[in-house]
Order: structure tokens, then sequence, then C-alpha cells
């Protein structure tokens, strides 16, 4: 089975903790509290979903950045919300809501509706080019 990799993306090191238990069985995930950790765990690994907090300064304009580099079809986010603001988010950043506190079944669900449009590609195939068959003689 190929695991996805996520970003959980949080200040917060009891939440971090808390979702990167969730995540564990199904997921490879990479935890960040900071833009420079972010933005090496993006440029450096083959990241299918993000996990945000809310609480994060400027995560509204994170997420529009990083929206500009990685359409909906790339990466799925979740902001995971302390308050319900739905409404100040544009429809076009795609992005899916959790809010705290959540069940785990309920994080699980919606990270797996966010990445269910996501190709994933094997780790051992992903830098290779596929294979052509030769045509019979």
């Amino acid at each position: 089975m190929i695991k996805p990799i996520v970003v959980i993306f949080d200040e917060n090191q009891a939440s971090k903790k808390l979702v990167s238990n969730i995540l564990r069985k199904n997921y490879k995930y990479i935890s960040v509290d900071n833009l420079k950790d972010l933005s090496y765990a993006m440029r450096n690994n083959d990241v299918k979903g993000l996990l945000i907090a809310d609480t994060i300064k400027d995560h509204k304009k994170i997420i529009e950045q990083i929206r500009k580099i990685y359409p909906a079809n790339e990466l799925g986010i979740i902001l995971l919300q302390s308050m319900d603001d739905k409404e100040e988010y544009k429809e076009e950043l795609n992005i899916g809501f959790v809010k705290k506190p959540f069940q785990p079944t309920e994080l699980s669900s919606s990270l797996k509706f966010v990445l269910s449009s996501i190709p994933l590609v094997e780790e051992d195939k992903a830098l290779k080019f596929p294979r052509v068959k030769a045509k019979p003689k």
C-alpha cells in the first residue's frame, strides 16, 4: 500500500502529537512548526497533503501562496480550526476544514476525502520513467 506524505504545520506540540498519532497507520508524515521547515519539507518530498493549524500566524496568506504553487489536484489542504470561520476563505483555495477538538475518525475521513483526487506515485517509481511495452513481432 502506498502511504501518502502529509505535512503537519502546527506550533502546538500537543496538537501535533495528537494528529501524528491519528496519521501514523495510513500516512507518512512530517511535522513542522515554522515556515522554513515547511518550505524545506514541501520542496524535498512528494507531499500530497497539508494539515495547517489556524493558529499559525498568517495562515491564510500561507495557504494562498501554497495554492499558487500546488493546485488542488496536486495537494490536499485541511485547515485545523479552533474557530469556525469558513466564510473568510475563498472557495478557489479548495481546502477542507476540521474543527478542533475533533474525533480521529473525523480527521481521517476528511483527509481521505481531500486526497481522493490526487494521484499517488509509488516511491520506487517516482523518479523512473514508465515502462514502455515492446510491440509484438
